[in-house]
């Protein structure tokens, strides 16, 4: 279960941001209404959080708590740690069309989940982030750190394949 103290201070310091955010943009809701809209979506936060961490006990499933400054990489050992048991038994896709689809799928997820980031932060422009590689190799890892436009702008009219194909391919 979370600690109540960590997820408070998490709770503040998203307030705090959401107020220095609210206070660098002209116009729009004043910041009583746009504090109390932000102590709402927090709230809100916190039940689901609440929710999500009883149902996955209830479950036996595992939850890993990202703090309010998370170390990326002790949060990524432990998602993988916590899914490797369950990896092991599902199947795989082979190797081919049906992974490339697969990637480029996934890749277009992340453009979406990235365009719906930057309208609710009020971003003008995405940042670039790593889509992957659409080969259909199992076990490649390549990536491309690109926008979502230039990576849709390339997908449009290509694969991305981000290694020499080999004859075999």
């Amino acid at each position: 279960m979370p600690d109540p103290e960590r997820t408070r201070l998490a709770r503040q310091e998203r307030l705090a941001r959401q107020e220095r955010l609210a206070s660098d943009q002209a116009g729009g809701p004043g910041p009583a209404a746009r504090r109390a809209r932000t102590e709402g979506l927090l709230r809100r936060d916190a039940i689901l959080a609440e929710r999500i961490q009883r149902a996955a006990a209830r479950a036996g499933r595992p939850v890993v708590e990202v703090p309010a400054a998370p170390d990326w990489g002790q949060i990524a050992a432990a998602i993988e740690a916590a899914l490797a048991p369950a990896l092991r038994e599902v199947p795989r896709l082979a190797a081919g069309q049906a992974l490339s689809a697969q990637r480029r799928r996934e890749n277009a997820v992340a453009v979406r989940q990235g365009r719906l980031w930057a309208a609710a932060e009020g971003l003008a422009e995405l940042p670039s982030y790593p889509f992957a590689c659409e080969c259909g190799t199992s076990g490649c890892r390549a990536v491309m750190r690109v926008t979502p436009d230039a990576y849709e702008s390339r997908a449009a009219s290509q694969t991305l394949i981000l290694h020499k194909a080999s004859p075999t391919r």
